[in-house]
């Protein structure tokens, strides 16, 4: 889920938690004008503050279960992911914001949990208390979702939103410092901090050593690995397991772009009439010098004319692909243009995978489970003891990592449980 989407979640989801608080408000206020401020003692009333902060967690809880509980389907009936860390390691592997956001934003979920407790319940003023009540609210929250098909036990999500609970706490540690010594202690700052710090360095150091690697990530790889225990998998190829080496490319020029006159309809044209508006057509790719001289040309049937240029990862060169259509009226202007060139600087070659070594990472687990069809639904990917893995093609493709090279990939394609089914494994060594 990326960002744009969280965001318009949040707002939609915010908007049952509004009016629940505005309704806490309204009775708030009548407690306070026909009830509070009409006792003389202390004795009855209950502090105003109190009940604001009340409401605002009842809030806040509600907003909660609506993000892990309330409308979530049940598609992952007793699912588990045991794997500590593994979202962090996904993103690491993938080099991906996405997933790296997932895991903040479950950390962030859970720190004002850590800022309201304290407030609210004096024996949370403790943190082991506190630490108690955030973890007892996960486990609730993850067995729920377990034993409901909401949602897959995550230890990554125990994880995270603990350290979001103890971030929130330690937030609060450092409001009472503040408020009650009148100024900011560098001390107390740095100790309160010192989980956000220290998370900060963490991907400082992630993306030095990133910078320093010389090809990026791609977004194949992933760390959890399929149970193939029990799966009959079997292939009819014949698997070499003679060492190969495959080249590698970077993305150098990336010309992409399109026009179009939308009120304009092309009308169909005769052969004879093609001819001269072929020339016209060259001519003006030539001008524009935007096309490589050894495209292959065709008249479309609605005749526009296309340039193509096919991927041609087998030269250990450099070189253009990609494709280019063009629309002209018969006064030769233009009315569509529309073009997806690139260029790919050869590097080296790089040792990759057998296909006997490609095999064993089936074998293994060792493959993403890939959506190839959008009917697919998410239990469909999963494999189990009793399935059936028929492996029918290995072949060699390529696909563009995290710094832009265009590195070789394989594409494993076959049967699984007697529908068409494809994995895509990083190829280099």
């Amino acid at each position: 889920m990326g960002v744009t989407e969280i965001i318009n979640n949040i707002r939609y989801l915010m908007l049952p938690v509004i009016i629940i608080i505005v309704v806490e408000f309204l009775l708030i206020a009548l407690y306070y004008f026909f009830y509070y401020r009409k006792q003389q003692t202390d004795r009855k009333k209950i502090q105003i503050k109190k009940l604001i902060l009340g409401a605002l967690f009842i809030g806040y809880i509600v907003f909660v279960c609506e993000l892990t509980i309330i409308g979530r389907g049940t598609s992952h009936y007793l699912q588990m992911n045991l794997n500590p860390f593994s979202g962090y390691i996904d993103a690491w592997k993938k080099y991906s914001l996405r997933d790296l956001q997932n895991c903040i934003f479950n950390i962030l979920m859970f720190v004002p949990l850590g800022i309201f407790l304290p407030l609210i319940i004096a024996k949370t003023k403790e943190f082991k208390w506190l630490l108690f009540v955030v973890v007892s609210a996960t486990l609730s929250i993850e067995t729920y979702q377990t034993l409901s098909g909401a949602g897959i036990f995550e230890l990554d999500d125990l994880i995270n939103n603990s350290l979001g609970g103890i971030i929130g706490y330690q937030l609060y540690r450092l409001g009472a410092s503040i408020a009650h010594h009148k100024k900011v202690k560098i001390k107390s700052l740095v100790r309160n901090l010192a989980i956000p710090l220290l998370m900060g360095l963490i991907f400082l150091g992630m993306n030095i050593i990133y910078a320093q690697k010389e090809f990026g990530h791609l977004a194949i790889n992933a760390y959890t690995k399929s149970n193939m225990s029990g799966v009959d998998l079997s292939t009819s190829l014949e698997l070499s397991s003679l060492p190969a080496v495959a080249p590698v490319y970077k993305k150098i020029i990336n010309n992409v772009g399109s026009f179009s006159e939308d009120l304009y309809t092309p009308e169909q044209t005769s052969l004879a009439e093609q001819e001269p508006m072929v020339d016209k057509a060259f001519a003006m790719m030539d001008e524009l010098s935007i096309l490589p001289q050894d495209a292959e040309f065709t008249v479309l049937e609605n005749g526009d004319f296309e340039w193509e240029l096919p991927d041609r990862t087998d030269l250990n060169k450099d070189y253009w692909y990609g494709d280019l259509s063009l629309g002209l009226k018969p006064d030769g202007s233009v009315y569509s243009l529309s073009y997806n060139l690139h260029k790919n600087q050869f590097i080296r070659e790089v040792n990759i995978l057998s296909f006997a070594e490609v095999y064993e990472r089936i074998k293994n687990g060792e493959f993403p489970q890939i959506k190839y069809n959008a009917l697919v639904q998410e239990e469909e990917l999963i494999i189990k003891k009793g399935d059936q893995l028929d492996l029918e093609l290995i072949e060699l493709t390529y696909m563009y990592d995290t710094k832009d090279f265009y590195q070789p990939v394989y594409r494993v394609s076959g049967t699984f449980n007697g529908k068409s089914w494809f994995t895509l494994i990083q190829a280099r060594k």
